[in-house]
């Protein structure tokens, strides 16, 4: 896989037109591939290309200026001038390639540069970075004009295609999160780590997917790789790398106090060492993270090195530096998984009992390399049933929580908590609670006791309330729920996460987001994947109704370094996976997008109660995107069946986002009757919208309009208004919509959201969007008449002809043929 296509087009363009062009990047970025694929086009376009070529054992001065001598079959004697012998050799149009500069040595590199002035050849360079600053003896000076491309990491669908094609099947979106975050989306790198734990059975493929077999990567393989990557610097510049890698991350306060500030700048200058910033000031970090696997002797001493609580991820920067940023979240939620789950195991073992079970369980559930030693200590554990102490119930809990969401025995998960409230009535209420919560996150729909009751001390019944409330859409309700729940058993981020879906649900955006960033903070401090994956869901889906697509995506790449929450959670982890799948439309990562899919069906098969819990949406899309109709048909349907099951507010989001994609009839009725029966102000504007457009009154349309614009900003409200425009057949009433669309900031949410504008979901595969009828013409309008399309479909002539010229609008084109020609393209796909 060649990830650099644009530089090359660059690079080759450049040098064509006889600019010389600087190639910088680290080790691993992929500069000499790049310079390679350059100068084979170049030859292949008959551009002469004369390599120079480097030798690291040579102390010879001049001897990689002689061998480039010898290739032009010059010989240079003792007696002449070399630029006299050479420079004749040289044509005008000659480009001079030189791969690591660093490594020619300085009497070459001289006579090189005096060369150029002779001939005005162009050079095609490779250099590392920081080198022409800190040693411009050991690369050619620069030159005008003179092109210079930074190769800089590769996001991570371009990590998901490389490692997919590595090793040849559809890889955990995991395990491409974390080579990107050890490797900083460095091609050469990204491919050695693969291969290589590919071979050592770290990475091993189990149910048709590559997945994580160990808690590490690393191998002595790789050894030889990353201590490669120092013998270009200075020794005291590789000790100061090898200082940081040995715990991780350094606190800037402590690095200021311990390094020499020179090295520390001329490490940061080189990229071998990054600033991560954190919420109390910073770390310094080696990069990429793989030295650290390399040098690391201890466990990270958390209080000395982790002094931050803010859970963000930066997302306004450059792919390589958000990697840094990815990478020492990973860390964080590692590390301490690592440490975690060792202690609680080993105190297990010591004393088997249901307390020191269930710390382990807590701490273990929804690990995978951890199943063997849960499914041990769940069978090597005494728990009477007869006893009703908290712990007791706390461990039967979590043995549910197993039964259903690991090995899928709901019936199993709920016979076991209602055996124990048959035998201990003070828990037959929470029992009740826990296992109509875990149904409900299941997909088994909302299960309404006969009873409601309060009166118990572990707050589950008030959470279970809470949360039927919630997908009920009665958020008031749910809030006053929620506040009353926080308990020993109920943690304070599952009560403000109901809090915070409600002011999501209502339209509070903004308290929605703040909100989330607690949870997420609280998550990243205490290292409760639980709470950062909520907080992640509600911080999403906030932003994607406020438009900011960067802080959309970071949160989505976050997620999938944090990896899997406790069961009870995973759905919400399933629907971000889902949510990240739909990001990666058009331009993005198809094996990721995939690979994302296939997991989020794995976690959460069946309808859940809020958007993106179930895989429907996504695949719905994917498959039906130039089929409007029949995507508005099954879209109906999706949303039927989540209402049917109570999940009104879950229905009335999967209806929502999906007409922003295509405003269907059918998908729309189905939302106006969800709506009818939520108790919240969140979807108003969007059933007025679609109330209006079933009538001809383009003046209701502008004073809706006018009280949108009085609200808070929702980019989903403006797609849902460009949706309708889209889908308008009247000319009049849908330049209105593209006006109303437009003034409400339809062109930004167009140029930063254009996958989520429109079912044309993959560039090679757009259509026009055209109704069944409109296409069924236009594929007969390349070889029939009006008047036989008229006869053949049963319809007037005036018809047909408007069918061919709302189709010519949809599809940009002014003739027949050329609307036969597009649409049959669009179907064959």
């Amino acid at each position: 896989m060649f990830a650099f296509g644009a530089e090359l087009e660059r690079a080759v363009t450049a040098a064509r037109a006889q600019r010389t062009v600087s190639i910088v990047g680290v080790h691993g970025s992929g500069r000499s591939e790049l310079l390679r694929n350059t100068v084979r086009i170049l030859e292949e376009t008959g551009t002469p290309v004369v390599s120079v070529e480097a030798d690291r054992a040579s102390t010879q001065p001049g001897a990689a200026f002689l061998r480039f001598a010898r290739q032009l079959g010059v010989r240079l004697t003792a007696e002449g001038d070399p630029l006299d012998l050479v420079a004749p050799a040289i044509r005008a149009s000659t480009v001079i390639a030189i791969d690591d500069t660093h490594l020619v040595d300085q009497r070459s590199l001289r006579l090189l540069e005096a060369l150029r002035k002779r001939t005005g050849a162009a050079f095609l360079l490779t250099e590392l970075t920081g080198m022409g600053m800190h040693h411009p003896e050991r690369t050619i000076a620069p030159a005008w004009p003179q092109t210079v491309i930074t190769m800089r990491g590769i996001g991570i669908g371009s990590t998901s295609e490389l490692v997919t094609e590595e090793l040849g099947g559809e890889t955990d979106p995991a395990v491409v999160s974390r080579i990107y975050a050890k490797t900083g989306g460095l091609p050469l790198l990204s491919k050695a780590v693969v291969t290589s734990a590919r071979d050592h059975g770290r990475i091993v493929q189990h149910n048709g997917m590559w997945r994580q077999a160990t808690a590490s990567f690393w191998n002595d393989d790789l050894t030889p790789l990353i201590d490669g990557i120092l013998t270009d610097y200075e020794p005291e510049v590789c000790a100061l790398v090898r200082s940081v890698a040995e715990p991780g991350e350094v606190a800037l306060d402590i690095a200021t106090e311990r390094f020499d500030p020179r090295l520390t700048q001329l490490a940061c200058d080189y990229g071998l060492v990054r600033l991560t910033q954190t919420g109390l000031g910073g770390a310094l970090q080696v990069w990429p993270r793989m030295f650290s696997d390399r040098y690391q002797r201890s466990t990270i001493p958390l209080a000395t090195i982790w002094k931050h609580e803010s859970a963000l991820v930066p997302t306004d920067l450059s792919p390589e530096v958000e990697g840094a940023s990815l990478a020492s979240l990973s860390q964080l939620f590692r590390e301490h998984e690592r440490r975690a789950v060792t202690t609680t195991f080993a105190a297990w073992e010591m004393s088997p009992n249901p307390t020191t079970a269930g710390a382990y369980i807590v701490e273990a559930l929804g690990v995978a390399q951890e199943r063997e030693r849960v499914v041990r200590v769940f069978a090597e554990t005494a728990v009477e049933l007869e006893d009703a102490s908290s712990t007791s119930f706390e461990f039967v809990v979590q043995q549910a929580n197993w039964l259903a969401f690991e090995e899928q025995r709901e019936t199993d998960c709920r016979d076991l908590l209602e055996s124990y409230g048959t035998l201990h009535p003070e828990w037959r209420a929470p029992a009740a609670a826990a296992g109509r919560a875990m149904s409900l996150m299941l997909g088994s729909g909302v299960e309404v006791p006969r009873t409601e009751s309060d009166d118990e001390p572990t707050g589950f019944v008030r959470l279970e309330r809470a949360t039927r409330a919630l997908v009920g859409g009665d958020t008031d309700a749910a809030r006053t729920l929620a506040e009353g729940a926080p308990t020993k058993q109920v943690s304070k981020a599952t009560s403000t996460t109901v809090t915070a879906i409600a002011d999501l649900v209502d339209g509070r955006l903004d308290a929605a987001l703040s909100a989330a960033e607690r949870l997420m903070n609280q998550g990243e401090y205490h290292k409760l994947r639980g709470a950062y994956i909520l907080g992640s869901y509600v911080a999403a889906l906030a932003n994607y109704d406020l438009g900011r697509r960067a802080a959309y995506q970071g949160v989505l790449n976050s997620v999938l370094l944090v990896g899997r929450p406790q069961y009870l959670f995973q759905s919400f982890y399933a629907a971000l996976l889902q949510v990240h799948a739909l990001d990666q439309g058009r331009g993005g990562s198809s094996s990721l997008r995939g690979a994302l899919l296939r997991e989020s069906e794995r976690l959460q098969s069946r309808p859940g109660p809020l958007f993106g819990m179930g895989v429907d949406f996504a695949t719905t899309i994917a498959v039906e995107r130039h089929a409007p109709l029949l995507f508005d048909q099954h879209l109906a349907a999706s949303v039927r069946r989540r209402r049917e099951l109570g999940y009104l507010v879950g229905a009335a989001q999967q209806a929502l986002y999906g007409l922003q994609y295509h405003l269907g009839a059918n998908t729309a009725q189905e939302f106006q009757r969800v709506v009818r029966k939520l108790k919240t102000p969140g979807f108003d504007h969007a059933s007025s919208l679609i109330e209006l457009l079933q009538t001809d009154t383009v003046d209701g349309l502008t004073r809706w309009a006018d009280g949108v614009r009085k609200a808070a900003y929702n980019a989903s409200t403006v797609r849902l208004v460009l949706s309708a425009a889209r889908s308008e057949t009247d000319e009049h009433r849908r330049e209105v919509l593209e006006r109303i669309g437009s003034s409400l900031g339809g062109d930004r949410v167009v140029a930063e959201w254009p996958t989520h504008t429109g079912l044309d979901g993959e560039e090679e595969a757009r259509g026009p969007l055209l109704t069944n009828r409109e296409q069924e013409v236009a594929l007969l309008a390349g070889r029939l008449s009006n008047a036989d399309i008229a006869e053949r479909l049963s319809l007037s002539p005036r018809t047909v002809e408007n069918h061919l010229a709302r189709a010519m609008r949809k599809a940009g084109v002014t003739n027949r043929h050329e609307l036969f020609e597009v649409t049959a393209h669009s179907s064959a796909h």
